[in-house]
Parts: structure tokens; C-alpha cells; sequence
């Protein structure tokens, strides 16, 4: 019995020299890894220029990464797209080869990770061209809600060429947590941007639950820091509320919502909204409109559109009332430093225009995107503190009124 005591003893002495000679050392493998993903290559590689419309492209990063097919945008889709994810690399495969002389545009949102999780935390960006040079125009902006006016997330940003046109966005980007936004390799031309809730692969304007539609276009060498406001999805298709006569050659369409004038190119003649109703649209003619019902594809600016058939009511009237002008600054005030200035008509008209400061002529070009819309472009931005003179000499609308 003592023999079994000094035993058991010997044993407990043996255990705790064993576990005070251990050392204590981090656990196998090293600290926990917290870096999100790097890109080490890419094909095509970023900045390219003349790639092979047949290319495949295909990402290389220097650890393992999550999958996540919403955190892969490419714009503009080259057909249908399948992203396939290996253990280090993204594959983007196409039914169809690239379009040429194009400039394409990959992003990898803030939300790409690796397979602990540890996010990349701002969108990166890869972009090239199968033709000769790369466009170079960027759009920078921030999104906010205009229910809560704070910065909103996750909205993609789409770029369009056409107002009217949905099928495909020559870019697509979307906002961070602080609700900025970034458009890289953009052509420098006319150019549409909307925004919306959902991913690159389920764009729908009917079950978005928060979009953003454009005002008015965004212009070559305008400013291109843009607000977008983010409101609540109306899917509800424009209706025509009334239909009146100013005069023979002339109707006025009253509207329940704005429309896309683009909609109603199928109308000749000369269109335009009217400038003290947004919701009401002026369809002139070149010839006597009869009385007669027409077909026309009515859209809004969130893509909502159908065929509405109406009768134009007869007119006989005849248009003696010359145009009126709409300065974007009241007449008198001093003017900012600024390059242009918008000038709303009340109807389509010409004059012989000149701009003075100080008795002193302005050079300036003149640009018409809307028949009653005129921009006087300065060659340089106007100084602070002066009074822009602007004498409209014969100022004649299509009567010569």
C-alpha cells in the first residue's frame, strides 16, 4: 500500500515537471490571416490595348478566394456570361467573342473576398480594348436616399448611350459604404446614368425595390462628379392625360408622369418639353396636322413604356405669339466663373446672338440638343464678379412671330 502511494506521487511530480518544462508557442500555421485577396496577373492584362476578340479572360490572385458571382461585373456583357471561380482564379467565359473596338471594363466589388472572408473593401478595376486605344472619360459620384438622405450601398451605376436603350450598359460600377461610385474608360460622349438595387445578372427595372433615374444627360467635357438620388422603384407606365391645340401645326401633350422624349421620335417634326411643365411635351410639325389617330410607344425614365393609341383633336388655330426666353440666372445678377450657359425658349426659335462683358464681345459656340434649348459655350470660363450682357437680335419662332 505504501509502494502504491510513493507511485501515485512519483507520477503527479512527473506530470508537473513535464508541464513546466513546455514551451509556449504560437498555434501551427501563424497568425491569422486578415489581408484580403491581391491580383498578381490578369489576361487581358490592365490597360491593353488590340486583344484578340477571341480572348478568355481569366483573373490570377495569390490566395484562394470565395466564390461570389455577384462580386465579377463586366461591362459591356459580351453575350451571355458564365463566371466560373477555381481555388486563385476567376474565369469569365462568353458564348460570344468580344465586340471590336471596344473598350471593356472588369470590376471586382468591394464585397470580393477570400474563402476566411477578409473583403477587398474598395472596388478594383481592370479595363481593355480590342481596338487601337482605350477610352479615357471618367464619372466619379456618390449615391444617396432621398428617403433617409444618407449615403446608400450597393446600387449598381449604369452608363448608357441611348435614354431609351436597357439591353446592355457600356459600364457598370457600383457604390461603397460611403455611397461613392467610380466609371473608369468611358467614350466622351453623350451618356445616360441610372442606378439601381440588385446585381449585374438580375438588372430589372419592374422588381428593383430603389433606382435612380437621370435628369438630363451628362454631356462631353461637362463635369462629371454627379449625385445620384436614390428613390423608391415606381413601376407604373405613363399615361396621356389630355391632348389640346396651340395652334395647326402644333400639339401638346399633357402627360400623368415626365416621359423620355427619345420615345416619341416616330412623330416628324420637332419635339420639346414644354419649359413650365416637365410633364407636358410639344410635338410641332412642318406640315398642317390633321386631325387623326396615332400609335405611339410611350417610355418613362425608369424604362416603364407602352403603345398608347389617341386622336389628335382638330386645330385651326394660327400661332401669332412670338418666343420667350428663360435665362438659367436672372437678368441683372452677377455670374459665377462658368464655360456655358443654358437658355430655355418657350418654343422652338433662331436669333443672331451676342455676348458682352463690360461692352466687350464674348466668343462663345452654340450647341442645340433640344429644338427650344440653346447652350452658348465659351471658349474661356467667364470671371467672377461680372455681368454677362446676352442681346438676342431677331428672335423669330417657325411663324416668324
Amino acid at each position: 500500500m505504501l509502494w502504491q502511494r510513493r507511485k501515485f506521487f512519483l507520477w503527479i511530480l512527473y506530470i508537473l515537471f513535464i508541464l513546466g518544462c513546455a514551451k509556449r508557442v504560437s498555434p501551427p500555421g501563424g497568425p491569422p490571416d486578415e489581408t484580403p485577396p491581391k491580383i498578381t496577373t490578369s489576361i487581358p492584362a490592365d490597360s491593353s490595348t488590340n486583344v484578340p476578340v477571341h480572348t478568355e479572360i481569366s483573373i490570377q490572385f495569390n490566395e484562394n478566394i470565395l466564390q461570389n458571382l455577384s462580386t465579377v461585373i463586366i461591362s459591356p456583357r459580351p453575350g451571355k456570361v458564365i463566371k466560373k471561380f477555381r481555388k486563385k482564379s476567376v474565369h469569365i467565359v462568353s458564348e460570344e467573342n468580344l465586340s471590336e473596338n471596344t473598350t471593356y471594363t472588369i470590376i471586382l466589388t468591394p464585397e470580393f473576398s477570400d474563402i476566411r472572408g477578409n473583403k477587398m473593401g474598395s472596388a478594383k478595376t481592370i479595363s481593355f480594348s480590342t481596338g487601337e486605344y482605350l477610352d479615357t472619360l471618367r464619372i466619379s459620384g456618390w449615391t444617396i436616399d432621398m428617403l433617409s438622405l444618407k449615403p446608400i450601398k450597393d446600387i449598381l451605376i449604369l452608363a448608357y448611350l441611348d435614354s431609351a436603350e436597357f439591353d446592355n450598359a457600356i459600364r457598370i460600377g457600383i457604390s461603397d459604404k460611403d455611397g461613392k461610385f467610380y466609371l473608369p474608360n468611358l467614350p466622351d460622349k453623350k451618356l445616360w446614368l441610372y442606378g439601381i438595387s440588385g446585381t449585374d445578372s438580375e438588372i430589372d427595372w419592374q422588381i428593383a425595390d430603389k433606382i435612380s433615374t437621370p435628369i438630363e444627360p451628362i454631356y462631353p467635357g461637362k463635369k462629371k462628379n454627379i449625385l445620384l438620388p436614390i428613390i423608391p422603384n415606381d413601376t407604373l407606365s405613363p399615361e396621356i392625360l389630355s391632348i389640346t391645340r396651340p395652334d395647326s401645326f402644333t400639339v401638346k401633350f399633357n402627360f400623368s408622369k415626365k416621359i423620355i422624349l427619345d420615345s416619341l421620335w416616330s412623330l416628324n417634326g420637332k419635339i420639346w418639353f414644354d419649359p413650365v411643365d416637365s410633364n407636358s411635351v410639344f410635338w410641332r410639325s412642318t406640315q398642317h396636322i390633321l386631325e387623326t389617330e396615332i400609335q405611339l410607344p410611350i417610355c418613362d425614365w425608369l424604362g416603364n413604356c407602352q403603345n398608347i393609341s389617341q386622336k389628335i383633336p382638330p386645330g385651326e388655330k394660327i400661332d401669332t405669339i412670338p418666343p420667350s426666353i428663360i435665362l438659367s440666372s436672372k437678368p441683372g445678377s452677377s455670374i459665377l466663373p462658368i464655360s456655358e450657359l443654358g437658355i430655355v425658349l418657350s418654343e422652338p426659335a433662331s436669333a443672331d446672338i451676342k455676348c458682352l462683358i463690360a461692352d466687350s464681345s464674348i466668343n462663345f459656340r452654340e450647341n442645340i440638343p433640344q429644338p427650344n434649348l440653346i447652350n452658348l459655350l465659351f471658349d474661356n470660363s467667364l470671371p467672377m464678379g461680372e455681368s454677362l450682357l446676352v442681346i438676342f437680335n431677331n428672335l423669330c419662332d417657325d411663324f416668324s412671330n
